[in-house]
């Protein structure tokens, strides 16, 4: 398996840094110096054939291991030799929520956060963490909701539940609160003409939400595939609305880069490692070219989840060129400030930066569909 060290609830603790520089380990002399190296070595235009950086250089990756198929790029590129293709060792750091990555990101403790836009991050913006985010790491363009709300199999069949208002009331779970999750079942909500508070809404790992659903804790949840494939199967609930429907090319999972990362060639390598996992996998998944031997790597990686499942999901839109929509972003902030979680208003535009991405997929080439 990849190294792997747990921060889990600790990153909590990690706040406390946020006012601090960020800390640095003490690296080698010689060419993996690129951790340190000027901004305008992360922007210059790829060579031909890049080398690898000699010697590897160490990558900090904040990730829910084995919790979601958006993950398919950086599973791939690591199971394929990609990072190591480019003088990279990543080191994979366990959380239990996307939000808990924006302490330890902000304070340099991790380099790369395989998470999602929040209101931590903005906050972190606000003040003057230049935390930057990369690439789509899953996003939910027509035919690709590959998250859904789904509705306990008995509350379907009785009849409880049929419409959005029949949401009214009902125990929902999202994976953490701030996060594009929680603006996913706000808008499931307001479908039917209701607010976050006219329903229960819990915080959730993605694997306990089956639980919760098998136990009648939970009404229904905001899931994701291949989950909600598993959940179907084994009668626990029903897959009853789309995230694509509920709310169409929302990015909902992001690669974001601290800000001292992001002045480093590594912070070029790493994108150009990504993209070929990602190209990968729209080759398996849209192409079906290699479908095989991709779905035996994220059998490996996700928790739970068999072969014959992967046959019948419906998988995350993951750009080639790792490109997303800014748009939903922006109404992402909007709501974290109506609801009080953003403490001032934000222009989205100023933590975007899609060079790193723009330069990989040249470095690449077109990838056509």
């Amino acid at each position: 398996m990849y190294p792997l060290r747990s921060l889990g609830t600790l990153a909590l603790l990690c706040g406390l840094l946020l006012g601090c520089a960020p800390a640095r380990s003490a690296g080698p002399p010689s060419g993996a110096d690129s951790r340190e190296a000027a901004p305008a070595v992360a922007r210059a235009a790829p060579a031909a054939t890049l080398a690898p950086l000699t010697p590897p250089v160490p990558v900090r990756l904040g990730i829910k291991l084995g919790a979601s198929m958006s993950d398919a790029g950086i599973y791939i590129a690591q199971d394929r030799g990609y990072f190591q293709e480019q003088g990279l060792e990543v080191e994979y750091i366990n959380f239990d929520s996307g939000s808990r990555m924006i302490a330890p990101l902000s304070s340099g403790q991790i380099d790369v956060a395989a998470g999602a836009t929040s209101a931590g991050l903005f906050n972190a913006w606000n003040r003057d963490i230049p935390i930057k985010v990369v690439a789509d790491k899953g996003s939910q363009p027509p035919g690709f909701g590959y998250m859904a709300v789904v509705v306990r199999k008995d509350l379907i069949d009785s009849g409880q539940v049929r419409d959005w208002a029949d949401l009214r009331g009902l125990t929902i779970a999202v994976v953490s609160f701030g996060i594009t999750d929680h603006h996913t079942v706000a808008k499931a909500l307001a479908l039917g003409g209701l607010s976050p508070s006219d329903a229960q809404l819990v915080e959730m790992p993605f694997p306990d939400q089956m639980v919760g659903l098998r136990n009648r804790s939970l009404d229904a949840a905001l899931a994701i595939e291949p989950f909600i494939t598993k959940m179907v199967d084994d009668g626990i609930a029903v897959r009853w609305r789309g995230s694509d429907e509920i709310y169409p090319e929302q990015l909902t999972a992001a690669i974001l880069y601290s800000p001292t990362f992001a002045r480093t060639e590594a912070a070029l390598r790493w994108m150009i490692a990504y993209l070929k996992g990602v190209r990968d996998y729209n080759d398996a998944f849209q192409r079906n070219r290699g479908r095989d031997q991709i779905i035996e790597i994220l059998t490996r990686n996700i928790k739970g989840i068999d072969a014959a499942t992967y046959a019948r999901i419906v998988p995350p839109g993951l750009d080639p060129d790792g490109r997303f929509n800014p748009a939903s972003v922006a109404a992402d902030a909007s709501f974290y400030y109506e609801q009080g979680l953003l403490k001032q208003p934000i222009d989205v535009m100023q933590l975007i930066d899609l060079s790193f991405a723009e330069q990989a997929a040249a470095y690449l080439g077109p990838y056509r569909e």
